[in-house]
């Protein structure tokens, strides 16, 4: 052991030859006899969290002879077996163990005072340098783990008492730990006026006492504030500058975390291929740590850009098992983030209940904990939950909440962010105007924070309502913006997605050329970076382009390679509007019975995925067939249920909205409620075969 290299990649590889004999020899020895030399020994693994979970019971058999060890030995191999224990996520023993050393050193003050005589009862006991030091050392510890239990009211109370006592007995190494701990539970809560403060005071203390690490960490710190206030390029460059100074010093922890989060920045700027390979990295270093958490954050990352990019059993397998890790180590609320990505992808109902059960005991707990943050997220995500299960009037009450506690908390950042979805779920309303407002106000608030992406997102749900309202000229302006943010930010799927809809507007205005290129620079950039869902969503809207310009087969060409993709993609309604659309081709070409073949294909697809809008559009196409053929009889019965179908709220507004050349006609269908004796109706329609 003492003859490693002092390179720490050189000594892994070193020790990992021999770290099983080490440990066999050890074992033996700790079991015949007390040695100093053996706690020494123990003492150098701490250098390597690789192996704590056999050297914990080494450990704990070397504190079988305690009779025979100095009190400031036990406690200082206590303190060694308490940071193994935290490392590895087991929070209830590690501070079971610093409760015994606290048991200890009040032994040891009890001993003093009747040494010196001092009556107990009069609370004017001398206690030395020594144990004060042991005493901060305990709150410092228990201040540490309750922080990572988000427990952040006693955590700042810990690290208040403990930094006094460093502070009384000039110790400024612990008194610049506890600054550093006091500055990270205020950026969690969003104080970063006074986070930056503890940081500054935390490092220029290290930087006192030459401690490289700690600088680092502190710097570090702050660069995270950066990022929080999404100033992401600055964040970036100074992430950077950490982590080749984590790796200088031989810090692997503090390098992988710097990974981390520079992977986190990547995926937010949409930058997927290297936010892939920097969490990927991040993990394979978490895990040779031994360190279950940080590897567990990273596969849930890896494991959203993979939902993004449409890899989803990738993600899939990845979410879970970040899901499970979370909750092996008691991090529910971990695990719960995790849900809403594994709904979208299984679609499976019971997880959402699952999650809004847990979210539901976790604001509890953080309510009866004081921890109004972490409450009011609780609440922002359960909203989320009520959205995407459709449930808009509960999602609206919690999103309200969590907005007024975000207020109360001077949270900027969480109220923007909850006006911004009470705007979507406005527009999923058909609530526009509402909706328009909300995201207004969101957008501007994301401004003054300096959060482009957040405005970019809001610039981009403005054009989609301005688009619906067929107000294209301000969608087109909209969109503009949005796109030209989410390039400078380096969001390619953002982008993409802007030009995409830009695309379907040009379509709508009829300016068919325009909108051809638009979808097909889109369709490139999907592709470019991996997402080949909305590549097949522009090929269906390219395809619709090359019907309205009379371009049937390559219409034909684009709709089977949209059809293809979406059947790799599991996505059954995609294929099947697909395969609608290729039954409406067809009969445009006078193949009818080719296309009632498709069309009947396609309904009885449709209805099994639950689509009343699908049906009912399978239904008119087939119904135009008959007539064509003057099968009235089978026309009618087709527009009839057809009608009947769509006379149902938002799908009846739906389809009149796509039907725009076929108004005249089909308010006549839809005004017959009984076909039979709807002989004038009939007959009007009859007269409009072009339509």
């Amino acid at each position: 052991m003492d003859n490693l290299s002092q390179n720490s990649t050189v000594a892994n590889i070193q020790l990992a030859l021999h770290v099983a004999n080490i440990f066999k020899i050890l074992d033996i020895q700790i079991e015949k006899s007390f040695e100093k030399s053996h706690m020494n020994l123990l003492h150098q693994f701490k250098n390597y969290p690789q192996y704590f979970s056999g050297l914990v019971l080494l450990v704990e058999k070397y504190l079988k002879w305690q009779a025979q060890m100095s009190l400031s030995d036990q406690i200082e191999l206590m303190f060694i077996q308490e940071d193994m224990f935290s490392f590895m996520g087991e929070n209830e023993r590690a501070i079971e163990i610093i409760e015994c050393v606290e048991k200890l050193y009040k032994h040891q003050i009890s001993e003093e005072a009747s040494n010196l005589g001092v009556i107990k009862t009069t609370g004017s006991i001398s206690v030395s340098d020594t144990i004060k030091q042991t005493q901060a050392e305990c709150y410092k510890r228990l201040g540490k783990i309750f922080y990572y239990q988000r427990k952040y009211t006693q955590s700042q109370w810990n690290m208040q008492q403990a930094r006094h006592l460093y502070q009384s007995i000039r110790d400024i190494r612990g008194a610049a730990q506890c600054w550093k701990t006091l500055g990270q539970i205020s950026q969690i809560q969003n104080q970063y006026e006074d986070a930056i403060i503890m940081f500054q005071q935390a490092k220029e203390q290290f930087e006192r006492i030459g401690n490289r690490l700690g600088v680092t960490q502190c710097l570090k710190s702050l660069r995270d504030i950066s990022l929080m206030l999404n100033q992401y390029e600055e964040a970036k460059f100074m992430l950077q500058q950490a982590k080749e100074q984590f790796e200088e010093i031989g810090s692997r922890l503090g390098a992988a975390q710097c990974l981390k989060s520079l992977g986190h920045i990547s995926g937010m700027l949409k930058q997927y291929d290297d936010a892939k390979d920097m969490l990927q990295q991040a993990k394979e270093q978490f895990e040779s740590l031994g360190n279950r958490l940080g590897a567990a954050q990273c596969l849930k990352s890896l494991g959203e850009i993979g939902q993004m990019l449409d890899q989803y059993q990738d993600a899939k397998v990845m979410l879970e098992q970040a899901k499970e890790q979370c909750e092996g180590l008691g991090n529910t609320l971990g695990a719960v983030q995790c849900l809403p990505s594994l709904r979208e992808i299984s679609n499976r109902q019971d997880q959402y209940d699952e999650a809004k059960d847990m979210l539901q005991q976790s604001k509890e707990q953080f309510e009866g904990t004081g921890n109004r943050l972490e409450a009011a997220q609780c609440l922002q995500i359960l909203g989320n939950i009520c959205r995407m299960l459709s449930q808009y009037e509960e999602a609206k009450i919690m999103l309200e909440q969590a907005k007024g506690q975000f207020e109360g908390l001077r949270d900027r950042l969480g109220v923007a962010q909850c006006l911004q979805h009470l705007g979507d779920i406005s527009q999923l309303q058909d609530q526009y105007e509402e909706a328009k407002v909300m995201q207004e106000q969101a957008k501007e608030q994301f401004e003054e924070l300096g959060d482009r992406l957040g405005a970019a997102q809001c610039f981009q749900s403005l054009g989609n309502i301005y688009g619906i309202l067929s107000q294209y000229e301000e969608a087109k302006v909209m969109l503009e913006q949005a796109k030209e943010q989410f390039e400078e930010l380096g969001d390619r799927l953002g982008a993409a997605q802007c030009l995409q809809r830009l695309g379907d507007i040009s379509q709508l205005q009829g300016q068919y050329e325009e909108a051809k290129v638009m979808q097909e620079q889109a369709k490139e950039q999907f592709e470019g970076i991996g997402s080949r869902l909305g590549a097949a969503q522009c090929l269906q809207s390219l395809a619709s382009i090359c019907q309205m310009l009379s371009q049937y087969e390559e219409a034909n060409v684009k709709l089977e390679q949209a059809k293809e993709q979406f059947e790799g993609l599991g996505d059954r309604l995609g294929a099947d509007q697909c395969l609608l659309r290729l039954g409406d081709i067809n009969q445009l070409q006078d193949q009818y019975e080719e296309a009632k073949v498709m069309l009947e294909q396609a309904k009885e697809q449709v209805e099994g995925l639950g689509s009343r809008l699908g049906a009912a559009q399978s239904l008119q196409s087939l119904g135009s067939i008959c007539q064509m053929l003057s099968q009235y009889d089978a026309w009618a019965t087709y527009a009839r249920c057809s009608a009947n179908m769509t006379k149902q709220g938002s799908c009846w507004r739906k389809l009149k909205s796509n039907l725009r050349g076929l108004e005249t006609g089909w308010e006549l269908l839809s005004a017959c409620d009984t076909w039979e004796t709807s002989a004038n109706c009939r007959t009007s329609m009859r007269e409009q075969r072009s339509c």
